[in-house]
């Protein structure tokens, strides 16, 4: 169906989601839009998602650090419904992930932007980060809801304790590995105790990996390969 108010911007191949955010925000900014939000394929917006959002946006309107709002992320596959009320309506993070968050255009640059040679994962920890280091603030509105997927999720009981896992491809396996890396490099000083958090979230995901999925080996492949570019720097 045609819609004269959605443009559709086309890439010739896969370069990955940090290139075609930045071509968003390039036309965004062409076009003098004062916001931009940022959406994954397997992410579904809640009712009035974005204009609770834009209401959380005003509260904060006399600060001009606060430029990123990003709403409640469900993961309603896992079981994990958080809607119950929360001690604090708005608060302040670290990072939030790219589906959701709602970004003033203006602060977009040459510095901060999305990082493209890291394809697609981490993309979102490297970009929120960018904004704390710049004194930027990343705000989450609990009044606001979305339905967000990660992979495939599979169930196994332990000692009669139902818990889930994702299961990824091998080669975003692969860049899971190797961007983490990027951005414990990158990092460490700075937010070590973020990055030593995502090394136990790493460390499980290679567990998890090697145990309780199909083709092992192939998995450990991919994995050791991520992990191997990832210190000698190599994007290509």
């Amino acid at each position: 169906m045609e819609n004269n108010k959605i443009k559709t911007i086309y890439n010739e191949k896969n370069y990955g989601i940090a290139r075609a955010l930045n071509k968003g925000v390039k036309f965004a900014k062409k076009n003098n839009f004062k916001w931009i939000l940022t959406m994954d394929q397997d992410s579904v917006a809640e009712d009035k998602m974005v204009d609770k959002l834009l209401e959380c946006a005003k509260l904060y309107a006399n600060n001009s650090r606060a430029v990123s709002f990003s709403p409640n992320i469900l993961y309603v596959r896992e079981g994990y419904d958080n809607r119950k009320k929360k001690s604090k309506l708005y608060q302040e993070r670290l990072t939030v992930i790219t589906s959701g968050n709602l970004i003033k255009i203006d602060v977009f640059n040459e510095f901060i932007k999305y990082e493209e040679k890291l394809f697609i994962d981490s993309v979102d920890f490297d970009f929120c980060l960018k904004l704390r280091i710049n004194g930027y603030k990343i705000i989450r509105c609990y009044n606001a809801s979305l339905t967000h997927a990660l992979g495939e999720v599979r169930f196994i009981k332990i000692f009669d304790i139902k818990m889930h896992y994702h299961v990824h491809s091998y080669i975003r396996k692969y860049y899971i590995m190797r961007n983490n890396i990027y951005i414990l490099k990158k990092y460490f000083l700075r937010y070590p105790v973020f990055c030593i958090k995502k090394q136990l979230f790493i460390f499980i995901f290679i567990i998890q990996s090697i145990i309780l999925e199909e083709n092992k080996l192939l998995n450990v492949k991919y994995l050791i390969k991520g992990l191997i570019d990832g210190i000698h720097n190599k994007y290509d």
